[in-house]
């Protein structure tokens, strides 16, 4: 059966069975002085013995008759009393046969029925071995059989909806998360698990969300990178195309040279933006930690980016404990994202200030530049890969991957990267935990 649900009801089922079962024959075998309180029918055998006994000696074979249509009106039930060989002392009847059969049953069982001729039968012996009285299934009230008194059957049946109900409870949420998957497997990437709960389903449901959100963000920035990218990639190509052309046509061949080399050198740059930004997708199983002083990877940074900022007129500072400021972060990484976030402020600005400290627990870089700043409402898109401040605001020279490769870089240590107008300029704030720890791509 692969159904769980099926699964779930048949073994709730089984166990009430079983238990019912067992209680039933423990109960049935403990002696009614001891409050005994077994199958019906083994226990009305059992306390019929001794009044069936007692009329029969006391009365003879017609006390014994009354006793037992007494017991048939009564109970719906056929009763019997044979002596030590078998034999009914009523009508001389051999029941030897059905005796012999309780005889070899071990005491566990003896509440269990015997079947005779198909029906149900329940016998139970004197303690001196004298007389048995055995119990026939009979008709009960109203003319149905009453194997089990009704209350029981009540029991039972409760029991049994009851665990209906619950292995439905249990299987509808199961039901509805896999509706969920499988339509988000098929392509529709909003599918989503709708389990309003407080359990673990409807912590599974959630983690699912999350997961599908999770995916459908990462699909969406990849198509739209694509996009991105192919939009790019033709300028430069377009303008490489009428270089050669206008090479090939016989014009000004040195001019058409210097603008195949200018558009190579983009492409190149792009290409290596593009690299950084897919190192910095991948590079969350393979970060190394160590402690390391990132005043001091800040002052690396500085040093490289400063024949940058000299070409352009202008110059970057940094100030920096002097004793250094000390974590646990994989050096590259950072070194690629505070390395991007300088070069950015460069294009937009003389003067750049980067700065390091140690705030409690954090790890602190800020970066302002003295540019123009950003529009408020541009700011939360600052590190998205392509994206760039609209060209009558600043200029666009870049690709607008810097950012993006550099929030991804300090995702992976557990840290965030804010930007922040400061009038003037704009100022980048990276802030780091102690003791970072790579986190999930």
């Amino acid at each position: 059966m692969r159904s769980f649900y099926v699964r779930t009801l048949i073994w709730f089922l089984v166990t009430v069975l079983v238990t019912s079962g067992g209680v039933l024959l423990v109960s049935g075998n403990r002696p009614p002085e001891m409050g005994g309180a077994g199958p019906p029918m083994f226990l009305l055998a059992s306390t019929q013995l001794a009044k069936a006994r007692a009329e029969f000696e006391a009365g003879g074979k017609e006390a014994l008759a009354r006793h037992l249509r007494a017991l048939e009106e009564d109970w719906g039930v056929h009763g019997l009393l044979a002596d030590g060989e078998g034999r009914d002392v009523l009508t001389g009847a051999d029941e030897s046969g059905l005796l012999r059969r309780a005889r070899r049953r071990p005491p566990l069982f003896r509440g269990l029925p015997m079947f005779q001729r198909g029906r149900p039968a329940f016998a139970a012996p004197s303690e001196d071995g004298r007389y048995w009285f055995v119990v026939r299934f009979g008709e009960g009230v109203g003319g149905r059989p009453s194997l089990l008194l009704p209350h029981e059957v009540w029991v039972i049946g409760s029991v049994a909806l009851l665990c209906f109900l619950f292995a439905r409870g249990v299987t509808s949420p199961v039901r509805k998360l896999r509706a969920a998957v499988q339509e988000f497997g098929q392509g529709n990437l909003m599918a989503r698990a709708d389990l309003q709960r407080k359990d673990e389903f409807g912590q599974l449901a959630e983690a699912f969300n999350q997961m599908a959100q999770r995916i459908a963000n990462l699909l969406s920035s990849q198509r739209r990178l694509l996009a991105d990218l192919s939009h790019e990639i033709r300028t430069p190509l377009t303008r490489l195309g009428l270089a050669v052309e206008l090479a090939r046509t016989g014009g000004d061949r040195p001019a058409a040279l210097d603008r195949i080399q200018r558009e190579a050198d983009r492409l190149n740059e792009l290409v290596g933006a593009l690299l950084q930004l897919t190192r910095a997708e991948s590079d969350a199983a393979a970060a190394r930690h160590e402690r390391m002083d990132l005043a001091g990877l800040a002052g690396a940074v500085v040093e490289s980016c400063h024949l940058e900022a000299e070409a352009r007129g202008g110059r970057v500072t940094l100030a920096a404990p002097e004793g250094g400021v000390w974590l646990e972060a994989d050096a590259e990484l950072l070194r690629r994202a505070m390395e991007n976030v300088v070069r950015n402020a460069i294009r937009f600005s003389e003067r750049v200030e980067v700065t390091v400290a140690s705030e409690g627990a954090s790890r602190v870089v800020r970066v302002r530049d003295h540019g123009p700043g950003v529009p408020e409402q541009e700011l939360a898109n600052l590190f998205e890969a392509f994206y760039r401040v609209r060209e009558d605001f600043q200029a666009a020279d870049g690709f607008g991957l810097g950012l993006a490769i550099a929030k991804r870089s300090v995702d992976l240590h557990g840290g965030t990267i804010v930007a922040r107008n400061a009038r003037p300029g704009l100022e980048v704030e990276i802030r780091l935990p102690e003791f970072a720890a790579a986190k999930a791509a």
